[in-house]
């Protein structure tokens, strides 16, 4: 898949890429579901729920990276309809905040939500690292 539209839903303008850590989501609809409306979907009604929660467990950016389809393929070939990048302030304050008993009130909202238009979604941890 090709990548051409990358969008900023929420920055708090407070992160050091230089210590932040990344969970990043790799987003595939459900059959069934255009790109198109899962993309829409994903952007206009996930987005609000989503960084209601983020800024709830002091996330500092959220980044939708919505893919198109590839060339000579048509759109329902395509493995993956879109990436999320979330960025936390460090690892530390990672784990720190996922600890805190009402942090599962993401599981309760967005995860849940996230079920209406993904599927299978891997989730991975990143760090960003200094080049010197």
């Amino acid at each position: 898949c090709r990548s051409e539209r990358r969008y900023c839903v929420y920055d708090s303008g407070r992160l050091d890429r230089h210590r932040a850590v990344f969970l990043s989501f790799l987003l595939r609809r459900p059959p069934g579901t255009s790109r198109e409306q899962c993309q829409r979907y994903w952007l206009h009604q996930h987005a609000d729920l989503a960084v209601r929660n983020l800024r709830y467990l002091q996330f500092e950016r959220y980044d939708q990276v919505h893919t198109v389809a590839g060339e000579g393929r048509p759109p329902e070939d395509d493995g993956w309809d879109g990436l999320v990048y979330v960025a936390k302030r460090s690892l530390a304050k990672l784990l720190g905040d996922l600890g805190k008993p009402n942090s599962a009130r993401i599981n309760d909202t967005v995860v849940l939500d996230e079920l209406a238009f993904t599927l299978d979604t891997p989730v991975l941890l990143l760090r960003q690292t200094l080049e010197v």
